[in-house]
C-alpha cells in the first residue's frame, strides 16, 4: 500500500527549540554517568584530564554523612587527578560569586548580544549542504534500486552485479555519514541559539546582585564549569564568554 511520511500535521507536544535542546544535552552526557537529580551533574569539569566531576557519598550510614563532588576518573588514571573535592554549598558559592562579577558587566555583555546570536542563527549553508546530501541519498537509493531489478530481470554478470552494487551502497553510506553530521552541527547551533536566549533573557529580568543559589539561573546561565584548584576555576556561560573566578 501506498505510504505518505506528513510533516507538522498536528500540534507538538514540546516545541522543537525544547526538543533540540534536550537532543543537545543527551548527546552531550551520552557516556557520562549522571543521576541527574543535581543542577551540577555533567556540568562541573575536571581541569587535570577533562572528565566530569560526579557526586560521592561518604560516611554514607553514620551521622558524618555528606554528599561531595569530585572528578569520576580521579582514581583510575595511573596520575590522581590533582583537582579537589567539592560540597554542594561551595559549588553554590562558587557560582554566585562568579554570576556576580559577570553581571558587574551586564551593560556590555548585553551590548554584544545580538552579534553573539547572530552568529548562530544563520543556518543556511550548512541547510545548502544537507539539501544535497538528502539528494545525494536520494539518486544513490533509486540508483540501487534500479540496479536490483536489472539484475533480476537480466541475465548479468554476478560478480559485476555485485561491485556495482556494493559501490553504490558504499556511495550511499557515506552521504548519509555525511548528512548526519551536517544535521548534528545544525542541530547543535540551533540549541545553542535557544540556550543564549535564555541567558541574556534571565540577565535582563535582573536588577541586582544574586544574594543566594539560584537553581533555575544556573541552569540557563552556565554551560560548564572547569576546576583547576580549590580557589580556582573557569565558568562557561551560555552565550560564550567566560568568567575566572578565584577565591577571595
Amino acid at each position: 500500500m501506498p505510504q505518505y511520511y506528513v510533516e507538522n500535521s498536528h500540534p507538538a507536544i514540546i516545541s522543537a527549540e525544547a526538543f533540540d535542546l534536550v537532543q543537545r544535552e543527551l548527546a552531550q552526557r551520552k557516556g557520562h554517568y549522571t543521576t541527574n537529580v543535581s543542577p551540577f551533574s555533567s556540568r562541573i569539569v575536571c581541569g587535570d584530564c577533562g572528565n566530569f566531576y560526579g557526586s560521592k557519598v561518604w560516611h554514607s550510614t553514620d551521622q558524618y554523612r555528606r554528599v561531595i563532588w569530585q572528578c569520576n576518573s580521579k582514581f583510575k588514571n595511573d596520575r590522581k587527578c590533582t583537582t579537589p573535592h567539592f560540597t554542594e554549598e561551595q559549588l553554590k558559592q562558587m557560582f554566585v560569586g562568579a554570576f556576580n562579577e559577570m553581571f558587574a558587566g551586564k551593560a556590555a555583555v548585553l551590548q554584544a548580544y545580538d552579534a553573539v546570536l547572530a552568529s548562530f542563527s544563520d543556518n543556511t549553508a550548512l541547510d545548502d549542504e544537507a539539501a544535497n546530501l538528502e539528494g545525494e541519498c536520494n539518486v544513490v537509493l533509486e540508483l540501487m534500486r534500479k540496479c536490483v531489478e536489472e539484475n533480476a530481470s537480466a541475465v548479468l554478470d554476478q560478480m559485476e552485479y555485485t561491485q556495482r552494487y556494493e559501490g553504490l551502497v558504499k556511495r550511499y553510506e557515506a552521504a548519509k555519514k555525511r548528512l548526519a553530521g551536517i544535521n548534528a552541527r545544525i542541530l547543535t547551533r540551533k540549541a545553542k541559539y535557544e540556550q543564549i536566549r535564555g541567558f541574556i533573557k534571565a540577565l535582563r529580568k535582573r536588577d541586582a546582585a544574586l544574594k543566594e543559589f539560584d537553581e533555575t539561573l544556573f541552569g540557563v546561565a552556565v554551560d560548564h564549569i572547569i576546576v583547576r584548584s580549590a580557589s580556582e576555576a573557569t565558568f562557561i556561560w551560555n552565550n560564550g564568554m567566560e568568567t575566572q573566578w578565584k577565591r577571595k
